[in-house]
């Protein structure tokens, strides 16, 4: 290979050119992840028993069926919620267990638990990342929420259009109802009875099959429609007839007719301004960082138009802006390792050839590993980005190896094409042997199950593609290139690097080494044992804890505590957030779910770079 690299050059290049190619269009189809996809082991059972309190669904619905579910196979934790009519459990199972496997006996355990007849069957619901939305909005106008509704709910269905969004849920918005208040003296009077009422607006507000009508031989399918369209409509129904005068009596003469709000279930605000809640859901295949730039660049464009004119748009929470930060940061780390790499390479080689051909391995290697990750649907996230910034080190290493005994040969007085072959071939087998060396120190990462092989599988992958592509640029396109570029140097390399101060100083502490041996040993002993101590002080955690330059204060008040008191609590809290100027925004979100007893502020903060 290596022969035939430096005998066709042109040949090389074009399949070098095309490698990069596919590498660099496999970069722009790899989806943008924060990390690699998890499938955590957890699920939900949810039962519902309408009209119970608390106390009866606790006991009757969820402590039968955690004492059931309690003995599933591979359980590790199980909680449970309990609010009137509703019981949620949660089941955590450990990383070795898969849902699908104990589904059935979850179901069939479920179908033996002896609950209250008028409770509904419970169901069974596998968690799924994406239920959870990767963007959360505050729409506010300054206005109250009934003044702007519509326009949010326009605004929503523009945003159900973007490629890539599956859903739009809000929350906080008002439902306007028709109010009939009766006056019991006036139907007397009139004797009018309120199924009278009640059977005159439902007899005028239709729409039902009118049968089929024949008509010069065709066949016509008729509807008959009778919808009240207004406050108006109702208050001009008949509901009866005044048996002194003949006059028609309406539900007017009877009652007031007024359009109302419903009472609230969930108050919503942002920075204290009455505000509708817009949570954005993706597809599941859908790209998290192209759906969320592709949201707000919509957005940018509808708060633009004469019909959204008078909203404000604040974004809570954007999982695609936090994934971009991510990934950029780790982009740039990458780009100054190897800049730092190729400095370094270029202080100890004190030559610019040198550096320059064995920096073709990282870019390419980088590249040609993007390749490899598009056909194995391996995504870009932190962790296969940290993969390429971890082997940018490694991969130099080959090239470092080939291009140093090809100087060597060169330094012999052999023409630069033998030198390339000779320097090449010699080190061969030591540098495969090293790489695949490497890899089996990563690749058995890949086989691990449970969450660690879900996040660093990906990772181990990452780092062998990058070697394996690097030990091809250096048994290929390294010596190629340095047949073509490297000329025989004027003076003895290894001799002037023998007298060479660095090299003075590593066999003066090579010469005290072997000198002292029991010193040597009781210094590595002194850092093994430091290390090993290190182990049990430093603590442990899965992942780190990342900045998202945001965090939620939960209220929970005590049970039966009215939406409005809650909301009175939660006030006071903007009260005193509002004083601090380091805040950028925060919201509200209180009752929802039949808990009016609980409530969220959410705060953001400025980005860390700001702060």
């Amino acid at each position: 290979m290596t022969n035939f690299s430096i005998r066709r050059p042109v040949f090389t290049i074009v399949v070098m050119i095309l490698f990069l190619i596919v590498g660099l269009v496999s970069s722009t189809r790899l989806p943008l992840q924060l990390i690699p996809d998890i499938d955590p082991p957890v699920a939900a059972v949810i039962a519902s028993y309408p009209d119970a309190g608390p106390e009866e669904v606790l006991t009757e619905v969820t402590e039968p069926l955690e004492a059931q579910l309690a003995t599933t196979t591979g359980l590790d934790l199980i909680q449970s919620n309990t609010t009137e009519g509703t019981s949620m459990i949660i089941l955590q199972f450990d990383w070795e267990t898969d849902i699908e496997d104990v589904e059935l006996d979850i179901m069939n355990t479920l179908r033996q638990v002896n609950l209250p007849d008028s409770v509904d069957e419970p169901s069974f619901l596998q968690f799924d990342p994406s239920m959870f939305p990767m963007m959360q909005l505050a729409v506010t106008s300054g206005d109250d929420i009934i003044d702007f509704q519509d326009d949010v709910l326009d605004l929503e269905q523009e945003l159900l259009n973007i490629p890539g969004v599956a859903s739009v849920d809000e929350s906080g918005s008002l439902t306007e109802i028709v109010e009939v208040n009766l006056d019991r003296e006036l139907m007397d009077d009139n004797n009018v009875a309120q199924d009278d009422i009640s059977g005159a607006i439902q007899s005028n507000n239709v729409s039902m099959p009118g049968g089929t009508v024949l008509q010069d031989d065709l066949s016509l399918t008729t509807r008959v429609v009778s919808e009240l369209t207004s406050v108006n409509d109702i208050r001009e129904l008949v509901v009866g007839v005044d048996p002194e005068s003949g006059d028609q009596i309406t539900i007017d003469d009877v009652g007031d007719v007024d359009i109302v709000t419903e009472d609230q279930t969930v108050i919503t605000r942002a920075n204290q301004e009455d505000a509708m809640m817009l949570s954005i859901m993706q597809e599941s295949s859908a790209n998290t960082a192209s759906t969320s730039d592709a949201v707000n660049e919509r957005l940018d464009e509808l708060m633009n138009d004469s019909d959204f004119e008078d909203l404000s748009i604040i974004s809570l929470y954007d999982e695609g802006d936090f994934i971009n930060q991510a990934i950029n940061s780790v982009l740039s780390a990458l780009v100054l390792g190897g800049v730092l790499a190729m400095t370094v390479l270029f202080f100890f080689l004190r030559n610019l050839k040198t550096p320059f051909i064995i920096g073709l391995a990282i870019p390419f290697s980088v590249i040609v590993t993007f390749a490899f990750m598009f056909f194995l649907d391996i995504g870009l996230n932190i962790m296969t980005l940290g993969g390429l910034a971890l082997g940018i080190g490694l991969v130099i290493d080959n090239a470092i190896v080939v291009i140093e005994n090809i100087y060597r040969h060169l330094s012999k007085g052999k023409d630069a094409k033998e030198a390339a072959r000779e320097g090449t071939k010699e080190v061969m087998g030591a540098i495969t042997a090293s790489t695949l060396t490497t890899i089996s120190v990563f690749l058995p990462i890949v086989f691990i199950t449970g969450i660690v092989g879900d996040i660093f599988g990906e990772l181990a992958l990452t780092v062998s593609f990058s070697l394996l592509s690097s030990l091809l640029v250096a048994i290929t396109v390294v010596p190629m290139v340095a047949s073509r570029v490297l000329k025989a140097p004027k003076e003895d390399i290894e001799e002037k690097r023998r007298q060479g101060k660095t090299m003075k100083s590593l066999e003066n502490i090579t010469h005290w080494s072997l000198g002292h041996r029991k010193s040597v040993i009781a210094i590595t002993l002194l850092l093994l044992f430091g290390g090993i101590g290190g182990l049990f002080t430093v603590g442990t955690e899965l992942l780190p804890e990342a900045d998202q330059s945001s965090f939620n204060v939960d209220i929970e008040m005590e049970s039966g505590t009215s939406l409005e008191r809650t909301d009175e609590a939660v006030t006071a809290i903007e009260d005193v957030l509002d004083d601090y100027q380091e805040i950028d925004h925060y919201s509200a979100s209180i009752g929802g779910s039949s808990m009016d007893m609980v409530g969220k502020v959410n705060l953001i903060l400025p980005k860390s770079s700001y702060r």
